[in-house]
């Protein structure tokens, strides 16, 4: 029994022994695994590719829209109503000033006339027979002036022929005045007989016909609309600072997008003394040369206004740039270090962008730079290639930065 228990207690022991040599073991190893770790790594800095910051010049526009306009645009009315009888033009016509558009029907205008013609004659031969009796008491008092100065007549027989001669005289004048309110008459209905040939007020184009025989005109609505294509305008609102560019040079070149590949000229028309208080735009008119065929009114127009030209500036290529969340950087290499540099690319133009805070001699990193750290080494690993580059896949990994 007492043999039996110190067995136990023996293989005990032992085992316990095992065991703590074997920890003991296990924690040398975990020891020396984490000292291995513990070790500084020597990581060599990232490589990037450089090329010099080349020298660029900038011109700066300022794109406004307009819309191409004719000389005129009128509306050929009606002056009184009526049925239309004829119809004189189509759309696309030309038609000179004062030509036939339409004809309406005269209604009764016909019969006003002759009855104010009848008016007139009426009122003639009223005013021959006043004439008539001016003459016959002109003899009268005449006659009757003789007798009293004879004494053959009494003073107020003479007196009544006077009144008479003057009474007559009031009725030649008054006969007189019907004869013009007659003639008046036939001129008022003449006048408004020419209103029945409805005609051109202006030379032009016959852009649209608003009306068909049979149907009725009226003064308030257009039969059809001319417009005068001799001159084309552009009309345009433009800003203080293109009012500036126009100033140096009112030489206008713009282009049509139903046009492309074609670019048309003009010259500054007219320019308003003030700003719209809304829109701090000011109206302006360019003429456009007439020799450029294919313009049509009411198209729309693209005109850059040069305010600005900046030359000589250090600048790197725009596949260099990156997108962060400071903004838009470049990063040049400056003793080894990666220095990032704002740009602003409302200044760019298709290829570059100018680096302000650029120094000379500084190379600008163009490949590798979606990794890098301000400020951070860097390793410089050029390869003989052109300085210009497009866009890289590192520049593209930098722009979610």
């Amino acid at each position: 029994m007492n043999i039996a228990k110190w067995s136990i207690i023996a293989i005990t022991v032992a085992g316990l022994a095992y065991g703590g040599v074997v920890i003991s073991k296990r924690v040398e190893v975990v020891k020396a695994e984490r000292a291995e770790q513990a070790k500084p790594v020597n990581v060599p800095p990232p490589a990037v590719e450089t090329a010099p910051l080349t020298t660029h010049d900038y011109i700066e526009k300022l794109t406004v829209t307009g819309e191409l306009k004719p000389k005129a645009t009128v509306a050929v009315m009606a002056k009184l109503p009526g049925e239309v009888k004829v119809l004189h033009v189509e759309v696309g016509e030309t038609i000179e000033q004062g030509k036939p558009v339409a004809e309406l029907d005269p209604g009764d205008l016909p019969l006003r006339k002759r009855q104010v013609q009848a008016q007139r004659r009426a009122a003639s031969a009223g005013l021959a027979q006043a004439k008539v009796a001016v003459e016959n008491a002109e003899v009268e008092v005449e006659r009757a002036r003789k007798l009293a100065k004879a004494n053959a007549l009494p003073k107020a027989d003479l007196d009544r022929a006077e009144a008479g001669l003057k009474t007559a005289r009031a009725a030649v004048r008054a006969a007189a005045a019907q004869v013009r309110v007659a003639a008046t008459g036939i001129a008022l209905v003449d006048h408004t007989l020419g209103y029945v040939e409805v005609v051109a007020p202006r030379t032009g184009v016959v852009t649209s016909v608003s009306t068909t025989v049979g149907a009725m005109a009226s003064p308030q609505a257009p039969l059809a609309t001319i417009q005068d294509q001799s001159e084309l305008l552009l009309h345009m609102k433009v800003p203080a600072e293109g009012l500036v560019a126009l100033e140096r040079n009112p030489k206008v070149e713009f282009v049509i997008a139903a046009l492309p590949g074609r670019r048309f000229h003009g010259t500054v028309k007219v320019v308003t003394p003030t700003l719209d208080p809304q829109s701090r735009r000011a109206h302006v008119e360019v003429t456009v040369d007439p020799s450029q065929k294919g313009l049509l009114p009411h198209m729309f127009a693209e005109v850059d206004l040069v305010t600005s030209k900046r030359a000589a500036l250090l600048s790197a290529p725009l596949g260099a740039v990156l997108t962060t969340v400071k903004g838009s950087q470049v990063f040049v290499a400056r003793a080894g270090k990666a220095i990032a540099l704002n740009v602003d690319l409302k200044h760019a133009d298709a290829e570059f962008v100018p680096v302000p805070d650029a120094r000379a001699g500084d190379k600008v990193i163009v490949s590798g730079q979606g990794d890098l750290v301000a400020g951070g080494a860097i390793r410089v690993v050029d390869k003989a290639k052109p300085a210009s580059v497009k866009k890289s896949a590192e520049a593209e990994k930098g722009a979610t930065r």
